[in-house]
């Protein structure tokens, strides 16, 4: 047995915004296809027989956009396990979009350990009218660290959608 520890540097993102979390989750919900794709992303991909038949799935999901594999509220059980009376928002989603995924999966496997993308959204108060952070971690920073060819071209890609998605939900554009 042998073990191998590499270094590299993950770029964090945060977004503040002046809307609160309660408007900034409704509108990533209906980004990320919420309703559609909760619960249907991943049998759409385990289960189709075709590349043709995995496509035709996603795009019904989503329109060929982000999609949702999983969310956490961590506040609802942050705030019993502390005994606290109230706690800001922090709710964790995973989204993705497994067509981008395969561009940067055909040139490594290890693409997978940072897909799907998380993102954190913290209100910034108890309080909702404080507004809310949007958090992530950059997806080329992790994907492509240290690479310059295709593979960050394609992690590129990734981030500019992300970024996208989050002025969206943050109601910078």
């Amino acid at each position: 047995m042998s073990k191998q520890v590499e270094e590299y540097t993950v770029q964090r993102v945060t977004y503040h915004s002046a809307l609160p979390p309660s408007e900034v989750l409704a509108q990533l919900d209906k980004l990320v296809h919420r309703d559609a794709s909760d619960g249907q992303a991943l049998p759409a991909l385990l289960t189709s027989k075709t590349k043709g038949e995995i496509v035709q799935r996603l795009n019904d999901i989503s329109g060929g956009d982000f999609m949702v594999f999983g969310t956490l509220r961590h506040s609802d059980w942050i705030k019993t396990y502390f005994e606290m009376d109230a706690m800001p928002t922090l709710v964790s989603y995973k989204v993705g979009s497994p067509l981008v995924a395969t561009t940067m999966l055909a040139h490594t496997l290890l693409t997978s350990l940072y897909l799907p993308t998380k993102i954190l959204i913290v209100g910034k108060d108890v309080d909702e009218s404080k507004g809310t952070k949007v958090i992530y971690d950059l997806p080329s920073s992790m994907i492509a660290a240290g690479d310059r060819g295709d593979l960050r071209d394609a992690a590129l890609v990734l981030d500019a959608k992300l970024e996208d998605l989050t002025k969206r939900i943050t109601g910078a554009l």
